[in-house]
């Protein structure tokens, strides 16, 4: 039936042709995409030396000795080699601290910290190691993990990696392979947002590095390490966003907006880029042209609800009750799992009079957190504002 129908349809198409070929045809025009030339030695200098890829997941001598002993000690022989990874991973990060910081691998496991980045990091260098071991990387939204540093709020992303047992072909047929999920800090409210390319991996690692960098004032090092990260992911939103910022803090905001605008052009997901560009259109004063972007964004569809909420939270702080209102509601939208947009709702309705209504959302908090402290909080806020009613 399906060879049928193509037929059937490949029939009607070059009948339609045939009708039409006296017609004049158009020229069919390449789409050509922006570009954008992201030099300024004037700022930041001759090219700085980065880590590359291969010194990213580089052990040590010794550390590759301990491992190579772990994993082919005569006890472990039965067992897959993915799982030998993890149990090592097990054994060795017990005591692991995490911080909001991305390292190597080798730097990972020698101090036994970093985030999640740095875990997969040396999750990899292991991987590497061995020959009978494949590695895949996994984008999800969970708890989200602020940090500030300096006057730069982060929100770290969270990325895991997955173990398999490495894929041999049989007769053309493959099997369904087991498989390990290496986590920091997993969650009962984890989503799983999609696979991710070990291009977008890596250019998730450099992105990291340069984010932490600008928190510190370093923005030389801040501005090579997004332009290695562009060289994985050119028309990465979040690196791109970030060297906007970069050129807004050494004082070229026409040269920040010229990004803006070929990031808006060439990127998928545009929310952070569009509520930048609406925060420097603001500081110049340039209210028509902001408020044209403050309606894009009401219109945009964001599937992840930390962007919505980060423009909830300066709404808010702003004073702009209606608006961070709308943005906090299309961050429940995106996740009524979690407890953030709620709570936020509630302080809106708070400032607004609406006592019932924050008292409802309180509630709804309270019922989507998964952390006690979050629960005591949310308690104690309920009972001060029942006092009030």
């Amino acid at each position: 039936m399906r060879l049928f129908s193509s037929y059937t349809l490949l029939l009607l198409c070059i009948a339609v042709v045939g009708c039409a070929q006296n017609r004049p045809v158009a020229s069919v025009q390449p789409v050509i995409k922006p570009s954008i030339d992201f030099s300024a030695p004037q700022y930041f200098g001759a090219a700085l030396t980065i880590e590359s890829e291969d010194e990213l997941f580089t052990l040590s001598d010794e550390q590759r000795r301990d491992f190579l002993e772990f994993y082919n000690h005569f006890l472990r022989q039965n067992s897959p080699g993915y799982e030998r990874v993890f149990d090592y991973l097990e054994r060795e990060t017990r005591n692991f601290n995490y911080e909001s910081k991305t390292y190597t691998a080798a730097q990972t496991l020698a101090s036994l910290k970093g985030n999640c980045m740095s875990l997969a990091v040396l999750t990899t260098a292991l991987a590497n190691v061995v020959k009978d071991v494949e590695i895949r990387y996994q984008l999800v939204d969970s708890s989200p993990v602020f940090y500030k540093e300096s006057d730069v709020v982060v929100k770290g992303v969270h990325v895991r990696s997955k173990l398999y047992e490495r894929l041999l072909a049989n007769n053309n047929v493959y099997l369904t392979r087991s498989s390990l999920v290496v986590d920091y800090l997993p969650d009962d409210k984890t989503r799983f947002i999609g696979n991710i390319t070990r291009d977008k991996f890596l250019a998730l690692y450099y992105g990291n590095r340069a984010v932490e960098f600008m928190a510190q004032e370093q923005l030389a090092e801040a501005y090579w390490y997004t332009r290695k990260a562009l060289e994985y992911q050119p028309e990465d939103a979040a690196n791109i966003n970030t060297m906007a910022v970069i050129f807004r803090r050494v004082g070229d905001e026409a040269k920040a907006e010229d990004i803006y605008v070929y990031g808006l052009a060439v990127a998928d997901n545009k929310l952070t880029l569009l509520k930048n560009y609406r925060l420097l259109l603001q500081a110049q004063g340039r209210e028509i042209d902001a408020q044209r972007i403050a309606r894009e964004m009401a219109d945009y569809d964001d599937p992840s609800p930390f962007g919505w909420l980060d423009a909830a939270n300066v709404a808010y702080n702003n004073g702009d009750y209606r608006e961070a209102e709308m943005f906090y509601q299309k961050s429940i939208d995106a996740a009524p799992y979690l407890d953030y947009g709620y709570f936020g709702l509630a302080k809106v309705k708070y400032h607004q009079g609406e006592l019932i209504g924050a008292k409802r959302m309180l509630i709804k908090a309270m019922e989507n957190t998964f952390k006690e402290e979050g629960r005591e909080l949310y308690q104690a806020k309920l009972s001060r504002l029942e006092k009030e009613i």
